[in-house]
Formats: structure tokens, sequence, C-alpha cells
């Protein structure tokens, strides 16, 4: 017995992989939809698509190690349903709302963003920082009103994303022209600079400007506008004073360089 379950381990430990996760997944919300959610009527499509599905899990479970770009397809089946089963809920529960239908109008615009700023995580953060204080500032929202907070949860997704389509191109432009620049005297800090001013002008637009609009109290706005302060200053002080030392010609390296 000890032999046949150490061979068990051994057989099943290099087969639970990340896509065998995901098929299981897939597996899990076709059949949600099937018997939950009553896609089909007739039971006998039920069985045989519950039937199918497992054989598909079972495929995956006997397949080999495959690298992540051979297996695209999966993650865009589980990717749709995930959307399929956000549609079904929300129509299912009144509590979820216009969420699901958010989603799935945000989803293309997140990956023109990804795309827009050359898939680099550090032009993409910006645009995820200003999504986390806009929901901050949506919910505190919400709870001022009569809604319920988890009705239109995801309202301010696709509108920092539609932001993020319009800024991504030139957050980049302004990384990459800093990046060029990084050896000059004068150009190098100023690029910067402006680089850093881009990549927190998201967070900063949306901590100006969102709690007016959702008509906060006063000191909404006046805690924003020190807190956007205070980042600014933090980030961006120092290549500013070596900019303009630079340009004066008062930098004290190049003072003593001329001695």
């Amino acid at each position: 017995m000890d032999r046949f379950l150490d061979w068990v381990r051994g057989e099943m430990r290099p087969r639970i992989t990340p896509y065998f996760l995901i098929a299981a997944f897939c597996c899990g919300a076709v059949n949600a939809m099937i018997w939950y959610f009553d896609l089909v009527d007739d039971r006998s499509v039920r069985i045989t698509l519950s039937i199918m599905t497992a054989l598909v899990l079972v495929l995956e479970f006997s397949s080999g190690p495959t690298l992540w770009r051979d297996r695209k397809n999966i993650l865009w089946v589980a990717a749709a349903l995930v959307l399929a089963l956000l549609l079904m809920t929300g129509d299912n529960f009144d509590t979820i709302g216009t969420n699901p239908a958010l989603a799935l109008i945000s989803l293309p615009l997140a990956l023109l963003v990804w795309l827009l700023t050359g898939r680099q995580w550090l032009l993409s953060a910006p645009f995820l920082f200003a999504l986390i204080v806009m929901l901050i500032y949506w919910l505190a929202a919400m709870a001022q009103t009569d809604y319920s907070p988890l009705t239109l949860l995801l309202l301010p997704l696709p509108t920092v994303l539609l932001f993020g389509v319009a800024g991504a191109p030139v957050a980049r432009w302004a990384l990459e022209a800093a990046r060029r620049r990084s050896h000059r005297r004068i150009g190098g800090p100023g690029f910067q600079a402006l680089a850093m001013t881009i990549l927190f002008l998201p967070v900063a637009l949306v901590a100006i400007v969102v709690p007016p609009m959702l008509e906060f109290s006063d000191i909404w706005s006046a805690v924003s506008l020190t807190l956007v302060g205070v980042l600014l200053s933090a980030v961006v002080a120092d290549q500013l004073r070596r900019f303009l030392l630079e340009w004066a010609n008062l930098s004290p390296d190049r003072s003593d360089r001329d001695q």
C-alpha cells in the first residue's frame, strides 16, 4: 500500500501544473453555468457537457509540462468564462448590479493600456494607484447615499482606464526621453523631473479633481492636496533642484571642476 501511495504521489506531483489548475477552474465554471445557472434545460445535454469538460481536465492532467507561450488559448478561455460567470451572477443577484458589464468593458481597455505602456509595470503602476485612490473616494461617496456600495463598485475602473489610454503614450515617451538623456548635464535631471511628474499625474489628478466632483467636504480636498504636494515634492524635488542648479551654472560639482 505504501509503495502504491508513493507511486501516486510521484505521478501526481509533476502533473499539478498551473495549466491544470486553470483547466480545473474552467471545468468548475462550466459546470456552475450548466447546473446552477440553468444554462441548458435538457438534462442529457447537461450530463454530456459535464463529461466533456471532465475529459478536458483528464487530458490536461495527463499532459506534460508546457511553456506559457504555447498555452495562451486556455488563458483566454478562462478569462471568457470569468466574464460569463460575472454576467450570470449579476443577472441573478441584484447586489452585484452592473459590475459584470463594467468589467467586460474594462477588459479591452486594460489590455490596450498594457500595450501602450510597452508592457512595463513601472508605467502601469501609476494607473493602478490612481484606481485604488478613486475606489476609496467612490466607496466613501456611495456610503453617504442610499445606494448599495456593491451596485456600482467597478464604475471607477473604466474611468481610470480611459484616462490611461490617453496618458499611457505620454508617460512612455517621457520615460524613454529621460532614459536617453540621463547622461546630459541639464537635460538629464530636467527630463527625469518631467517623467516623475507625468508618472504621478494620474494619482494627483484623482486626488485633486474627484473630491469636488463627488461633493465632499473641504477637509477631503485639503487632505488630498496636502498628500499630493508631499508625494510630488518627495519624488520630483531632487531632480528639479539638480536641473535648476545645472541650468544656472550653480552646481557645486561644476564649481569644483572649474577650479
